[in-house]
């Protein structure tokens, strides 16, 4: 859990550990899922809630890059002003 959450304090780990679950099927979060389908909304919503902008999915794709791949010109911004808002990198494959 810390290697996923970067050391945070345990109630933030948990809310993030929480808002980041996986499908069996693939791997995809609600963000990336939200990111590729240009809900804007609901990625706003997600990052709110610490929705890790870096995790990959097992054919290792990020929301960032499906947004991206989309067209989702307003995800895309809100993923990077997330990034750029807590100090993290993105992860650009």
């Amino acid at each position: 859990m810390l290697l996923l959450c970067g050391g945070l304090r345990p109630s933030t780990a948990k809310r993030a550990a929480e808002i980041n679950p996986r499908d069996a099927e693939n791997g995809r979060t609600a963000l990336s899922l939200a990111a590729s389908r240009g809900y804007d909304d609901i990625v706003r919503l997600l990052l709110k809630h610490v929705a890790d902008v870096n995790l990959e999915d097992k054919a290792r794709r990020t929301a960032l890059l499906y947004a991206a791949e989309e067209g989702h010109k307003a995800a895309v911004r809100l993923l990077f002003q997330d990034a750029a808002a807590s100090g993290n990198h993105v992860a650009i494959s």
